[in-house]
């Protein structure tokens, strides 16, 4: 059976993975305090995750058996975009791998289509 990281452990890998991609102190410091993710659209500044995002991306790691960190968005036709997210494994043997392939800037991530409902 795989280990498993709890909370803390996997918030700490977050943030060397946050400090390996070079993101920005603030986007750092808001994961650290709040929890909160940020996404920032290709060319566009980043922006906090609102309420009903943190809400699936808590429900998407838990699926999927990791804990994100960050995403990119870029637009690929009308209210369709291409999704990038970029996480820790919540197993603990990942974690080697991972580690030394965010050195090589090949950083964990996930890449899904979501749709942005307007609201």
């Amino acid at each position: 059976m795989e280990t498993t990281a709890d909370e803390e452990e996997l918030k700490q890998k977050c943030i060397n993975r946050m400090k390996l991609l070079k993101l920005d102190e603030q986007i750092i410091k808001d994961f650290v305090e709040t929890g909160y993710i940020y996404a920032t659209e290709v060319n566009e500044e980043p922006q906090k995750a609102d309420d009903k995002l943190m809400e699936a991306l808590i429900d998407y790691g838990n699926r999927r058996n990791v804990k994100v960190y960050y995403i990119l968005v870029s637009p690929k036709h009308g209210n369709i975009y291409n999704w990038d997210f970029y996480c820790v494994s919540n197993y603990k043997s990942d974690w080697n791998a991972e580690r030394e392939n965010a050195i090589n800037g090949n950083f964990n991530k996930i890449h899904e289509e979501w749709k942005i409902e307007n609201n």
